[in-house]
């Protein structure tokens, strides 16, 4: 069980930084564009 929750966690982490570094570069694309 403790192996499942820790492998979502690295999933949700994973996606919410993803979409964090999206989110800025699409941010510094606007600013230096």
């Amino acid at each position: 069980m403790t192996n499942l929750l820790k492998t979502e966690n690295i999933i949700f982490l994973t996606l919410l930084i993803g979409s964090g570094l999206q989110r800025l570069v699409t941010i510094f694309k606007q600013l230096f564009a």
